[in-house]
């Protein structure tokens, strides 16, 4: 049987999610197996959360730079305790996660990359987890302006399970989990994008 170009790609990027997904689940073992074995650990340490979303991310507008824009990370804070926790993005699955203690947070700030050229944004996205749960944050469709005087990102958050869903049927270890979901909110946001300086010695960077 002879695939086109497209339906390998599909394949491999079912794949891509299936090892993702099964990294989620071995995370979500490993801190369950740490919270049993740390007895002298704080209760809330022992009640983590893996908390999981999905970044679909496109640009408005002509792009004068000769790279793409990913999201590198964006940072949580918890309200009560103000611990503060950044989240790496996956770029090749487009994905991301991480462990949580139970409470309320806030996304507080992301930041974009174009290759060497940076920027972010101050954002106030709220959510609240509870304790030994896999929570889906939702898709978060983020609308980035190419570079301009006046640069802006606009996010929204849906729920968009058709991908997800697919491969958590086609992984008996995480049909055995209970996923919850506790999207961020607002649920559309628009904030302005502020170039960074990642060589504060080189011009070239400086340039918006």
């Amino acid at each position: 049987m002879i695939f086109s170009p497209k339906q390998q790609w599909c394949d491999l990027k079912v794949w891509g999610w299936v090892v993702f997904f099964f990294n989620i689940v071995l995370g979500f073992f490993l801190v369950g197996c740490a919270a049993s074995l740390g007895g002298n650990m704080k209760d809330e340490e022992g009640s983590r959360s893996l908390v999981f979303g999905v970044v679909d991310l496109h640009t408005v507008g002509p792009n004068p730079r000769q790279f793409p824009v990913q999201l590198r990370f964006f940072d949580v804070v918890n309200t009560v305790t103000q611990e503060r926790t950044r989240v790496s993005v996956e770029k090749h699955y487009g994905a991301f996660s991480v462990s949580l203690v139970p409470g309320q947070y806030e996304i507080v700030r992301i930041q974009v990359n174009e290759g060497p050229f940076m920027a972010e944004s101050h954002v106030s996205h709220s959510f609240h987890i509870e304790s030994n749960e896999v929570v889906y944050l939702g898709k978060w469709q983020l609308d980035v302006d190419t570079p301009r005087t006046e640069r802006m990102v606009r996010m929204t958050i849906v729920e968009d399970r058709v991908q997800w869903d697919a491969i958590i049927e086609s992984d008996p270890q995480l049909t055995n989990q209970t996923i919850v979901n506790s999207f961020p909110g607002p649920l559309v946001g628009t904030t302005r994008l502020y170039a960074i300086t990642s060589n504060s010695k080189i011009k070239y960077f400086n340039r918006q």
